[in-house]
């Protein structure tokens, strides 16, 4: 994993419901989690003018082939990389040495619920180092990228989103070879519902931005994207 605007406050954390439970001897059912085909999932994601200052889609899998990953036999993915013209929520900064805002949705329908629950812990075993205080080496990944050095702080949560369960990760940093680095604000919100999985990335630019930037950013890119699936 390499990598709309909500108040965080309305990401409803696990555990946090409301409402009263049934008497004991009352009946009740779940109805079983919607799957959807692959043009259905494609079809609802963000276009660039769903993000506010996005100018183009960047990568947009699968028709992009050549800059798609590809996954396990089983998986169906489609992804959505977004192009902002100016850092989102901030004006036009221009240092060159400032990040460029990425922004990126991407779903999944995977072979089956285990897998998509799977998917959820992937999501949180990924952004683990960066829970609580951190000061990361460069670090290598699997498929040889590379991550850049970093420090700051950051914090997981497990949410659930109009009955999609799964985690939020966010945190702020820096890297530690820089002195002048303003710092990055970067969140994701990865959810899960029956054998569907759906991920919003925000990395922005921490300059003339409020700290919740990044996560409202992801949570409304993740609510208006179960919306238009329906």
């Amino acid at each position: 994993m390499r990598w709309l605007v909500a108040p965080v406050a309305l990401l409803m954390l696990a555990g946090c419901g409301g409402g009263s439970a049934p008497d004991d001897d009352t009946p009740t059912t779940t109805p079983a989690p919607q799957t959807y085909t692959p043009k259905q999932l494609e079809a609802a994601l963000p276009e660039a003018g769903d993000i506010p200052g996005g100018t183009r889609i960047g990568v947009r899998c699968p028709q992009d082939a050549e800059a798609c990953t590809t996954y396990p036999q089983g998986t169906v993915a489609v992804t959505a990389h977004v192009d902002p013209a100016s850092p989102v929520g901030a004006e036009q900064v221009q240092d060159p040495a400032t990040p460029i805002d990425f922004v990126a949705v991407q779903a999944r329908r995977q072979a089956d619920a285990a897998a998509a629950s799977d998917a959820i812990k992937d999501a949180r075993s990924f952004n683990e180092p960066y829970e609580g205080e951190f000061d990361l080496p460069e670090r290598k990944t699997d498929d040889g990228g590379i991550i850049r050095p970093a420090r700051g702080k950051g914090s997981i949560d497990d949410v659930t989103i109009d009955g999609w369960t799964g985690v939020v990760a966010r945190r702020t940093e820096t890297s530690s070879r820089s002195k002048t680095d303003q710092g990055l604000l970067i969140a994701t919100i990865s959810l899960s519902s029956g054998r569907t999985s759906v991920t919003a990335f925000v990395s922005l630019s921490a300059a003339q931005r409020e700290p919740d930037a990044a996560v409202d950013l992801a949570d409304g890119l993740v609510r208006d994207y179960i919306e238009r699936l329906g």
